[in-house]
């Protein structure tokens, strides 16, 4: 790989354009890693690895399709909502039922 360098020397030796780049970066990646974009990663990390999961809880069911855990706890008692089960005092939902849900409430568009 070629190396690019800028003259003048800095202290006497040449400076690599990547370490100037990387020393010119390093407080602003620093920043946004550990602000905002650490939360969003984060989150989205999150929303894969709850995504991939065969059995949901309600509180993943709403951050994943974004129906409130009030609302599922609603369509249990009365009916209407995406099959689910117990598993002792614990309610889960399957990830392929809560899509299927989802699917057959789709409306066409009229155009």
């Amino acid at each position: 790989m070629d190396h690019i360098t800028i003259e003048p020397a800095v202290n006497g030796a040449e400076m690599d354009l990547r370490n100037l780049i990387r020393e010119g970066l390093a407080p602003v990646m620093a920043e946004a890693v550990n602000g905002p974009l650490q939360a969003e990663l984060r989150r989205v990390v999150d929303l894969e690895r709850i995504r991939r999961k065969e059995l949901l809880t309600a509180e993943e069911v709403e951050a994943l399709y974004d129906f409130k855990v009030a609302t599922l706890a609603t369509w249990r008692c009365r009916g209407g909502g995406p099959d689910f089960f117990k598993r002792g005092a614990i309610i889960l939902y399957r990830n392929r039922d809560v899509a299927r849900f989802v699917d057959e409430r789709i409306v066409k568009g009229r155009g």
